[in-house]
This record gives C-alpha cells, structure tokens and sequence, in this order.
C-alpha cells in the first residue's frame, strides 16, 4: 500500500497482473464519455493492448459493467450486462 501517490487518492492499493488473473471473478466498472475510447480498443484488441486486456482469469470470469455514456448509447437506449 502506498500512502505519496502522485494521483488522488493519495492512499493506493496496488495488484499485480498476476493477482489479478488469480482471481476467481474479476469486474470492470467503465462510467462516463471520457472512457469511451479506452472501452472501445480495449473490446476490438487494439496494438499496443491496454492494461485491461491482459485481464483473463484463469478460473473465473470477467465482467464489465458500462453506462450508456462509455458505451455510446443514447440516454434512452435499454440497458444490458455482458460478460466476456
């Protein structure tokens, strides 16, 4: 645990890529328009791969749970949860 992060919050938790993939479950929550672009390499695979495209539990699943803003629905479009 770091206590001098150079982001808020200053207190951090940090996992690495191996923990991660430990995991029995493992949940993306991506809200609002800025991440619409990150969602969407991450998704299509793009090159370099974003960090969250190395996530691939090996005895578990992964979940993304994403608002209409990241996603790129309108406001009035149906909600829906996808598992990858």
């Amino acid at each position: 645990m770091r206590a001098d992060s150079p982001k808020p919050p200053p207190v951090r938790l940090t996992m690495t890529l191996a923990l991660i993939n430990r995991s029995c479950e493992v949940h993306f929550l991506v809200s609002g328009n800025e991440k619409r672009q990150a969602l969407s390499h991450t998704l299509k695979g793009y090159s370099p791969p974003l960090p969250a495209e190395r996530v691939r539990p090996v005895n578990g699943g992964c979940h993304w749970w994403v608002d209409q803003e990241a996603a790129g629905e309108p406001a009035s479009a149906g909600t829906e949860r996808a598992s990858f």
